[in-house]
């Protein structure tokens, strides 16, 4: 049992690193020596069961990685986006909406849930889609007509407003302040904020 175990590990390491060699005193090298010491009750028939296994989770892994839904490689009916956005920056992009306004990608796309590649990206069916543009239009032109002007003297470069300046998580943000706090009978309303005074 020890030399078949000894076989397959040199078979598996080998593939790793040619040099390794095996000799008559044992492996020296990782994975097995290295294994057996740190787990010197465990025992080799222990170690092969707690090997498979990890083989077996890789092996899972490995294949929900591959099953998980992916976005095309190349994109069409971009009317505001840039025509030659990367997959990257687009994926971003995606993300800061879902996060943004606490939606899915169904949101605005046509998606297959039973077969994610073949969602219907480009489809223009749903409105909240147009919506979208026109918000992807408006938050540019804020950015680039007023906010980009909107600076004091030694004051820093503000900040460029997205959806989340808005949105805060919610489809449709709020439309006003929130209400004043409520006052007990007979209590004052609050004055103005106490002002600095220098020395």
């Amino acid at each position: 049992m020890q030399a078949s175990v000894s076989k397959f590990l040199w078979i598996a390491s080998t593939a790793v690193d040619p040099q390794i060699r095996y000799s008559r005193h044992g492996w020296r090298v990782f994975p097995y020596h290295f294994l057996l010491k740190i787990t010197p009750n465990l025992g080799v028939g222990k170690l092969m069961r707690s090997l498979k296994l990890l083989a077996l989770l890789l092996s899972l892994t490995a294949f929900a990685s591959a099953q998980r839904p992916q976005m095309p490689d190349k994109f069409t009916n971009l009317k505001v986006l840039p025509k030659d956005i990367s997959k990257d920056d687009l994926i971003s992009m995606m993300k800061t909406f879902t996060r943004s306004l606490g939606i899915r990608c169904d949101h605005c796309h046509e998606i297959n849930e039973q077969a994610f590649e073949k969602s219907d990206f480009a489809s223009d069916k749903k409105p909240e889609k147009d919506v979208a543009r026109t918000m992807i239009k408006m938050n540019h032109e804020i950015n680039d007509e007023f906010i980009s002007k909107v600076k004091l003297e030694d004051d820093p470069p503000p900040k460029p407003v997205n959806c989340w300046t808005c949105h805060r998580g919610h489809v449709k943000p709020e439309t006003g302040p929130p209400p004043p706090p409520e006052r007990k009978p007979g209590e004052a309303p609050p004055g103005p904020p106490p002002t600095e005074q220098k020395h």
